[in-house]
């Protein structure tokens, strides 16, 4: 009976791994949105006990922005950065999926220092909880990029997280959307209609299309 349980237990955290964090209120996803009470900590592949380069540079607080936005400003931000590959993240702090990849983000943003490539970054964490309004999240969300000393453009959707998924027809984060010189987006990397871990999508994809709209 006992080996029963682990065996079941395991499938579990195997699907929500690869699965992503669906958004609230999805009878469908057992993770949603919501942030546990403390902030969680979600190793990154590859980490060791001794702490990485990203957690000793860590940027101060200070040095690290966040700015709350609406759908309709995000799209505003990217057509002003028309003529530019364009990256944007949707990720939220109570999705271990999400800031597994976050690094990802923060070193292909690294990569295109010149400004070729502009990346943003926006949490998903509000999701309309009463007494929760979107500053009620700001502190863990500002902890966890300054971890990752995320340099880039962080931005904090003060949009209800149920509202936003509907709205972009989108299941579960992570999402990362790429948008082309042109100001169209080109290609949403999603894990919506995956069946098995290996058919997720990595950031070797996310570059490489990169890659190829810096080309054209």
């Amino acid at each position: 009976m006992a080996k029963g349980c682990l065996l079941f237990v395991g499938v579990c955290c195997f699907c929500v791994v690869f699965a992503g964090c669906g958004k609230p209120g999805d009878e469908n996803n057992d993770v949603t949105v919501n942030p546990p009470t403390d902030p969680v900590d979600v190793p990154v592949e590859g980490k060791t006990d001794e702490p990485a380069a990203e957690d000793k540079a860590a940027a101060p607080a200070g040095d690290i922005e966040l700015t709350a936005v609406s759908w309709e400003q995000i799209q505003a931000i990217i057509a002003e950065n028309k003529g530019k590959v364009v990256v944007l993240d949707a990720w939220s702090t109570s999705c271990g999926p999400c800031m597994k990849e976050f690094p990802n983000l923060v070193a292909l943003h690294n990569n295109y220092a010149d400004g070729d490539v502009v990346c943003l970054s926006m949490s998903v964490d509000y999701d309309g909880i009463p007494g929760k309004p979107p500053e009620y999240y700001r502190e863990r969300v500002l902890k966890f990029l300054t971890k990752m000393n995320s340099t880039l453009q962080n931005y904090q959707l003060n949009q209800e997280a149920t509202e936003w998924f509907d709205s972009v027809e989108l299941g579960a984060i992570p999402a990362v959307f790429v948008y082309g010189r042109d100001g169209e987006l080109k290609k949403r990397f999603d894990n919506d209609s995956i069946t098995k871990s290996d058919e997720a999508f990595t950031y070797e994809q996310v570059n490489q299309l990169v890659e190829e709209l810096l080309a054209q």
